[in-house]
């Protein structure tokens, strides 16, 4: 009698699950297509990389279309306006180094009629907050960030 209680035990399990394995077929064949149809994509993007072609496709631009160079056209080839140096011009007339020696000047005394950067401002002399206590530095209306933030927390400033 055990082992005919063990058999039923197991029928009913198998048959269970073969009712639950049919109901689920059409969620798992739907999963499939949407998996392979991601592989697709991948391997598209694949090919697009590594540069490797599909079979039954020719390599090459369209036909009927000319081949045209984008961006930037090339300038005419200059040498830097500083005496005795001769490598290509960049920009302003100077060549890289030569350019980034005069943005350096331009920042330490500037040259007239141009705005200062904010990189180019000397640094104030630094404050502590204000309040009795606090020996952090002073970032806005005399207090530091934290005791600014706790007092528009609590409405000390008044709106203009």
């Amino acid at each position: 009698m055990g082992t005919e209680l063990v058999n039923a035990i197991n029928n009913l399990i198998e048959s269970r699950l073969v009712k639950l394995m049919e109901k689920q077929k059409p969620r798992i064949e739907r999963g499939l297509v949407d998996i392979e149809k991601a592989l697709g994509r991948i391997e598209t993007r694949l090919t697009r990389v590594t540069g490797t072609r599909k079979p039954g496709r020719k390599p090459g631009r369209k036909p009927g279309r000319k081949k045209t160079r984008r961006g930037r056209k090339p300038k005419a080839k200059t040498v830097c306006s500083v005496r005795g140096c001769n490598k290509p011009a960049r920009s302003r007339g100077l060549c890289s180094a030569h350019y980034m020696a005069a943005l350096r000047a331009e920042k330490a005394g500037g040259k007239p009629g141009r705005k200062k950067t904010r990189r180019g401002r000397k640094p104030k002399a630094k404050t502590v907050c204000s309040v009795k206590g606090c020996t952090k530095p002073a970032r806005s209306r005399g207090l530091c960030s934290a005791h600014y933030m706790a007092a528009l927390r609590r409405g000390d400033f008044k709106k203009k």
